[in-house]
């Protein structure tokens, strides 16, 4: 993703991005830019805020933010958007 994006950004960051689901890719995404800059392809500068977005009825590592644990998972309940329905999200600790 982070490789499709820099491309299609003409090899420069944008400000923001959203992710969905949370799940782990933020760090994939941290180590493709890391990757990029490597190479040369975008210059070393200041990377995206990164937003992770979850759906309101299924949305674990908002939940456990709130409560203070370390993971929650919830039920898979249905949304409106079936790709957005992430119960328990991998590497969510």
């Amino acid at each position: 993703m982070a490789y499709e994006l820099a491309e299609q950004m003409q090899w420069e960051w944008p400000d923001w991005i959203s992710i969905r689901p949370a799940a782990a890719r933020h760090g994939r995404m941290w180590k493709a830019f890391d990757e990029i800059e490597r190479i040369g392809w975008v210059k070393k500068a200041k990377r995206p805020r990164m937003v992770s977005v979850q759906a309101e009825h299924c949305a674990p590592i908002v939940r456990a933010f709130q409560q203070g644990t370390e993971r929650r998972s919830v039920g898979a309940r249905v949304e409106l958007a079936d790709g957005l329905r992430v119960p328990r999200a991998i590497g969510d600790f």
